[in-house]
């Protein structure tokens, strides 16, 4: 029960920052026109989170982009996937 807490609190937490509007940062400028989330509970106690973001990039130019997960309550994460336009992309450094 307590990581579904820590999970939905995460969730707001994460709606509050998107609500706060555009990010402007040298020159460069994008809004998130949406951010899904859909969680599934399994019958052994683990989830699935999948999110759908949608995100217009309206100034600048935009090399790379990153996604931070707290992991102070998580055991693992497993099968990360990124998926853009249908194109799998992969991790680099």
């Amino acid at each position: 029960m307590r990581r579904f807490v820590y999970i939905f609190g995460v969730i707001g937490l994460l709606m509050l920052w998107l609500h706060s509007g555009t990010v402007h940062a040298q020159s460069k400028s994008f809004y998130w026109e949406s951010f899904d989330v859909i969680i599934t509970v399994n019958p052994d106690g683990t989830f699935w989170v999948e999110e759908a973001q949608t995100i217009n990039f309206t100034s600048g130019t935009f090399r790379y982009g990153y996604r931070s997960i707290p992991l102070a309550q998580v055991e693992y994460i497993s099968d990360v996937q990124v998926i853009g336009d249908g194109v799998q992309y992969t991790e680099s450094d």
